[in-house]
Order: C-alpha cells, then structure tokens, then sequence
C-alpha cells in the first residue's frame, strides 16, 4: 500500500531528510520519501492497516521542524 501526503511549510531540503530517516525507522513502514521540491511524503507499507496514523508522523514532523503540517 502506497499514500501520498503534501507537506505544508516544509522549510529546508536537510529537515526533509531527518524527516524522512526517521519515518523510514518505524517498523511498520517499508519505505519513506520526502521530496523538498515538491514538499510530498511517499509512504510504502504492506497493507493501508499498517500505515502509521497520521498524528504519529505530524509527531515525527513537528520535533524536525515545528511548522511543517501534513495536508
């Protein structure tokens, strides 16, 4: 399963990577892509049940950069 979010306020290319890194090291999550140009998130897991909730990863977001949102 593959979900596409928008990231507002997303501020710098290497916060995008923190992001990323760490949303990467959850278990449930098989791969992880932020994309500074076009401030989206990709997220991969093996089934939509499996997803993390969307207020885990704003949790992840925000300790990064504290005003980026996810759409």
């Amino acid at each position: 399963m593959k979900k596409v979010n928008r990231l507002n306020k997303l501020g710098c290319a290497n916060c995008a990577n923190q992001m990323q890194e760490a949303i990467q090291a959850l278990d449930c999550v098989k791969s992880a892509k932020v994309n500074f140009m076009l401030a989206k998130m990709t997220l991969e897991a093996d089934s939509a049940e499996d997803l993390p909730a969307k207020d885990e990863l704003q949790k992840i977001i925000s300790s990064i950069e504290p005003y980026c949102t996810i759409q």
